[in-house]
């Protein structure tokens, strides 16, 4: 056997192990079940369902009550309620989660979403709780305050060019700094992001949120991504009393007084 081909069969016999070495592997399975599409579609029929018209951005679950995280601009710049709650039926709210697949997905109708657009965040709740149907297999996402360092490996999820499925891209922390608002803070990742990903999750490879993506590059900035980091809307949360999944504490292992 040369040189040149032995060297080929090793690497061929490495491959497979490297990939189940990858700790992003099974984690983007996971954030692909909290993941959602928000959509407009055309009003519910008995008859004729829905039909659904444009992804117009990226949503992801944070408890298990059905409340959804995504951008701020996603819901303002789309979709309106009346006064009394009710929805334009020319950009019905929805958002679609696998059931159990994607091929098979299934719809729920979201309502008013509580916004702040100073941080371009937005936290939806679902009507019926998909969270309430066991059959969905559904995640939901931890929030982690820490900035990562520049040249932490991160991924984004979401529904880019009105494509029904999520999408995963893999990129690096390039930076971080108040480039867009001041006072927010911002991850800037070395790969663009596409139309579409705007609310979607930027996550480290234990699957913990650091951010959501807010805008992709243009002009000069070109082949970067955007993301609001975490800290700048957990404050947020917590005065909307927004339930959020939190690391559980460890057991005490003091002993109790007798």
């Amino acid at each position: 056997m040369t040189k040149a081909v032995w060297f080929l069969f090793l690497i061929s016999q490495c491959c497979p192990m490297c990939a189940q070495a990858d700790p992003f592997i099974k984690t983007i399975d996971t954030v692909k079940m909290s993941v959602l599409p928000v959509a407009c579609s055309t009003v519910p029929d008995s008859k004729q369902g829905l039909a659904v018209k444009q992804i117009k951005g990226t949503g992801f679950f944070v408890n298990f009550d059905g409340d959804f995280i995504t951008a701020a601009h996603v819901i303002t710049d789309n979709f309106k309620w009346d006064k009394k709650g009710e929805p334009d039926p020319d950009c019905f709210p929805v958002i679609y989660v696998p059931n159990p697949t994607w091929q098979s997905a299934r719809w729920f109708q979201f309502g008013r979403c509580t916004v702040d657009n100073k941080i371009d965040i937005a936290v939806c709740k679902v009507g019926l709780n998909p969270f309430s149907l066991p059959e969905l297999h559904l995640a939901r996402l931890h929030l982690r305050s820490r900035v990562p360092e520049d040249g932490t490996a991160v991924a984004f999820t979401g529904f880019p060019q009105f494509i029904t499925v999520p999408i995963t891209s893999r990129a690096n922390v390039a930076s971080s700094g108040e480039f867009i608002t001041p006072g927010q803070t911002d991850i800037v990742i070395d790969k663009t992001t596409w139309h579409g990903v705007s609310g979607g999750p930027l996550y480290l490879a234990d699957g913990s949120v650091v951010g959501i993506v807010i805008r992709m590059g243009d002009y000069v900035l070109s082949g970067m991504g955007f993301v609001r980091q975490t800290s700048s809307f957990l404050k947020f949360l917590s005065e909307k009393k927004i339930t959020i999944w939190q690391e559980e504490e460890k057991p005490s292992t003091k002993k109790k007084k007798k």
